[in-house]
């Protein structure tokens, strides 16, 4: 990518700045706060940071904030002019804030404003990756020493920066020799991942019973099948000395089976008369058991006759005695009767006077009128709708706060809720709130 020109309208302290590049290497030169450090900030934003980006986002708040104009402004814009390696014209224009615009003017007379689209043409120009860019291209002086640091650990960035070094000294046959060592150590890595090569076995011992899940290399993993397979042969080996066994037993168990025939046809010539017997058993015992409660009862007539004789006895008994207790029962309840009649007088005569006293108070009291009804009625009728309309309404309060505040809400009668807002929060309640 060449950069032809950078118009910042606005984006921090610079209002409407155009910047101009020539050909081959520039140097920007000026006084502290001139705006250099702006100027390239702007650049990186209209390279990498959507314009749909929410402003409770990390990135708005550690990053865009600083950028908003410093009169009070809620909008930054920012356009780049730049060509690509094929000599291919474009124009970025992005914007952030209260207004959002994403637009990419294509020599051809093309424009482009999906920001996905947009920023899968700026990552096909660019060629390189945004941490490439964001660490190393665009490092500042005070970041120098991350940087390298950086580049120590992110093989990403070296390989690429060791690309861009290398392009105009020597070609590798189009393979960058970074890349080829990282290709190396990464095709090492897939190979011995975990595996001790020292002792020809799994690192830590974690044989095919611990295996590793994660991070297996090619030969931990033809490890872990052979040793598999090792299994299922001992298993295979066990099962057929199982069935070897098996087979031993049958044969044993089918020469029994030659020496037990003889019975076998015996017992068969015999079968019919055990059946018979079988079924006439439980008719033989039945019948037993008959003969002995018979016997049973033969002893023992002569007691149950006796006991018998008792038991009426005793029942006439008993009849004579309930025939007395019934005349009783009837003396008694009509004594009862008499007695809560007795009683039954003595609450209603001063209730009968009550009563009367009540009536002489009604006849005192003024009479209503089907008038005073009917507007006692609309009265209540009107009630009822207010009460129906203050229910039906609905309120609703949204709250934007800079700092988290504990705010009391208190919707209709209900009972007031303690709540704590972040940033924004909003509530509604039923008639008032």
């Amino acid at each position: 990518m060449i950069i032809n020109k950078v118009t910042l309208a606005p984006f921090g302290g610079v209002h409407g700045r155009e910047v101009s590049f020539a050909p081959g290497l520039n140097v920007v030169l000026g006084a502290n706060e001139a705006g250099k450090s702006t100027m390239v900030n702007a650049l990186y934003a209209a390279l990498f940071i959507p314009t749909d980006i929410r402003r409770n986002s990390q990135l708005w708040k550690d990053y865009l904030v600083r950028f908003l104009p410093y009169d009070g402004g809620d909008t930054m814009q920012v356009t780049v002019d730049f060509q690509s390696e094929a000599r291919e014209k474009y124009s970025l224009t992005r914007s952030w804030g209260a207004t959002r615009v994403c637009r990419l003017d294509v020599g051809s007379g093309a424009v482009i404003t999906n920001e996905a689209t947009v920023q899968a043409k700026l990552d096909e120009i660019l060629g390189h990756g945004r941490g490439t860019y964001e660490g190393v291209l665009f490092a500042r002086q005070e970041e120098m020493i991350q940087t390298v640091e950086m580049l120590r650990h992110n093989t990403e960035a070296a390989a690429t920066l060791g690309d861009v070094l290398r392009a105009a000294l020597m070609q590798a046959g189009g393979v960058s020799i970074d890349e080829l060592a990282l290709e190396l150590a990464s095709t090492k890595k897939a190979i011995l991942d975990n595996w001790d090569s020292e002792r020809a076995a799994p690192k830590n011992n974690r044989g095919v019973d611990r295996p590793y899940v994660n991070k297996v290399g090619r030969l931990l993993a033809a490890f872990y099948a052979k040793e598999r397979l090792k299994r299922e042969l001992r298993t295979t080996q066990e099962a057929e000395a199982r069935v070897d066994a098996a087979l031993a037993t049958l044969e044993s168990v089918v020469a029994e089976k030659a020496i037990m025939q003889p019975q076998k046809i015996a017992l068969e010539a015999l079968e019919s008369d055990i059946y018979k017997r079988a079924q006439l058993e439980p008719f033989v015992e039945k019948l037993r058991l008959q003969q002995e409660q018979l016997k049973i009862v033969n002893r023992d007539w002569p007691k149950e006759a006796e006991r018998n004789q008792n038991l009426e006895k005793r029942i006439l008994t008993e009849q004579t005695r309930q025939k007395n207790l019934t005349a009783e029962l009837e003396l008694a309840r009509a004594a009862v009767a008499n007695k809560k009649l007795r009683e039954c007088y003595l609450v209603a005569n001063p209730l009968m006077e009550e009563l009367e006293e009540i009536q002489r108070r009604l006849a005192e009291l003024p009479v209503v009128s089907a008038t005073d009804v009917e507007w006692l009625e609309q009265q209540f009728a009107l009630i009822s709708s207010k009460e129906t309309e203050l229910k039906a309404m609905k309120l609703e309060a949204i709250m934007t706060v800079q700092q988290a505040q504990t705010i009391t809400v208190s919707a209709a009668l209900n009972d007031p809720q303690t709540a704590t807002v972040e940033e924004e929060a909003s509530f509604t309640g039923a008639g008032r709130l």
